[in-house]
């Protein structure tokens, strides 16, 4: 048996302390502008405890019950605009206090409604379980999109929650309680406090958790994500892709992407250019990437890209595609229209083996034969490209092994460079 008012203080204190921890993380984490709400949420809820405190005495009905009814409903709706705001939904501050402004109304508009404490509890929990429905199914939205460990956990208490909530108004109704201000609470009413208790408790420990998840998901892809492309980054990709080779596929392919007379571009038109160019180029290829391939930016205008479970003349097919779609593409820049080809280097593990660095150097030596070959071209890496005709200071050409000596793609455009002028 449990004395409500008793109950509402041991509430009040807990969510008092839960404010304050969550006032505390907000100045750490300014940046997440949900724990503005949810701490907002934290504060109305325990002034709402503090004023149901008052309950046993008739005279402070408004002020006890009212009141502190519709500072509790209206945490739960800035908790609800937290979890939008999180999720990235716009929030309309004029929808947050709707619960607590249908609470106050009934209350007004009816005697019998304000002197039924079954009445009362059927309509806080109807309110309560929309709101907490609301919660879960952003909750679940956001452990779809960024695969928070915790936002699994936040649902399930969110839901859970909500069928406590329904469940409520249908014992209320079966079950109804005795007394009209402050019946003693026993049987499943004891079952139903105490679940609120231990949901409040926990819904601190969640807004930190999605927080902190969150803040450390924006290192992880920061360290992972080439920000400017949306291409992995060099690490990355070369991790995933020993990760891929080492599982031995049937077969695989990588291919060196390089974008032709990149410098001017950025010589012609600016750096900001050759930066649209980068980011459109790699939104170009990431829409035509086939399930299981990985892109990464290697560097400057340089991309590589994995095609596992393809053979080299699937691999081939599929990027003269490729190739052709990036010779079509316009990027639009200050009004001018940049147009740019791509040079691709390919090579496969039916000819080179299953190790990344064998797989690349394979790659960046059919690259040299595409740009050889006048740029905007596909070339595949085979064995008669280990021998290679090298141009020297004094215009004679080499024959060098690349078994043994992997030629400089920088030496080598400073040669042609030379030769050419």
């Amino acid at each position: 048996m449990l004395n409500l008012p008793t109950m509402m203080l041991c509430t009040g204190l807990m969510t008092l302390s839960v404010s304050i921890i969550l006032t505390y993380a907000l100045f750490y984490e300014r940046r997440e502008k949900a724990l503005v709400w949810w701490c907002a949420a934290m504060w109305c809820v325990c002034v709402g405890c503090f004023l149901l405190m008052f309950r046993a005495w008739e005279s402070t009905f408004w002020f006890s019950i009212v009141l502190g009814n519709a500072a509790i409903i209206l945490g739960y709706g800035f908790v609800w605009a937290g979890f939008a705001q999180f999720h990235g939904h716009p929030v309309r501050p004029a929808f947050v206090p709707v619960g607590a402004l249908i609470w106050v109304v009934v209350c007004c508009a009816s005697d019998e409604f304000r002197n039924d404490f079954n009445s009362r509890t059927m309509v806080i929990s109807a309110i309560g379980a929309v709101y907490s429905g609301f919660c879960a199914q952003l909750a679940y939205a956001i452990h779809k999109e960024e695969r928070l460990p915790s936002a699994l956990f936040t649902f399930g208490v969110y839901f859970v929650h909500c069928i406590t909530f329904m469940v409520r108004v249908v014992l209320c109704y079966l079950l109804p309680i005795e007394g009209a201000m402050n019946p003693v609470a026993g049987g499943w009413l004891s079952l139903m406090m105490l679940e609120a208790f231990v949901q409040g408790a926990f819904s601190t420990f969640i807004f930190v958790l999605l927080v902190r998840e969150r803040s450390e998901r924006r290192y992880r892809l920061a360290a992972e994500i080439d920000g400017l492309t949306g291409a992995a980054t060099r690490r990355h990709f070369v991790e995933n892709a020993n990760a891929v080779l080492a599982a031995k596929p049937k077969a695989a392919c990588l291919a060196v992407l390089d974008l032709d007379y990149f410098k001017r571009v950025n010589d012609t038109f600016g750096h900001l250019a050759g930066d649209a160019v980068l980011r459109a180029f790699g939104a170009h290829v990431e829409k035509r990437l086939e399930p299981g391939m990985l892109l990464g930016r290697m560097g400057g205008e340089e991309f590589a890209l994995l095609m596992p479970d393809m053979d080299q003349q699937r691999a081939k097919d599929y990027l003269e595609r490729l190739r052709a779609s990036v010779e079509a593409m316009t990027t639009q820049f200050n009004g001018n229209g940049l147009k740019v080809t791509t040079s691709i280097g390919l090579a496969a593990t039916e000819e080179v083996g299953y190790l990344f660095d064998h797989l690349l150097a394979g790659a960046d030596h059919a690259l040299y034969v595409s740009k050889e070959q006048g740029r905007n071209a596909v070339s595949a890496f085979t064995p008669a490209m280990q021998l290679r005709a090298v141009l020297e200071d004094d215009g004679s050409q080499t024959r060098v092994s690349l078994r043994k000596k992997r030629v400089s793609r920088v030496s080598v455009r400073a040669k042609m460079a030379r030769d050419r002028a």
